[in-house]
């Protein structure tokens, strides 16, 4: 179980940027959550993404299409 949880784990760290920039994309919510002069909350996305690691930082920061 542990070692699965590893193999999938240091899978998902080597995901290309394209690929990753398509899974934020798709972890949008199809409706906005708050209303237009509400901050997000940091526990939705994309603010979500950007406390994973360092990689899904940039790459999240870097998409205009998730802000």
């Amino acid at each position: 179980s542990m070692n699965l949880h590893k193999r999938l784990m240091s899978a998902l760290w080597c995901f290309p940027t394209e690929i990753l920039s398509q899974i934020f994309c798709h972890c949008l919510p199809k409706i906005p959550e708050l209303p237009d002069l509400q901050l997000p909350s940091e526990l939705s996305t994309p603010m979500l993404l950007t406390r994973i690691c360092r990689q899904w930082r940039g790459v999240a920061m870097d998409l205009p299409n998730l802000w």
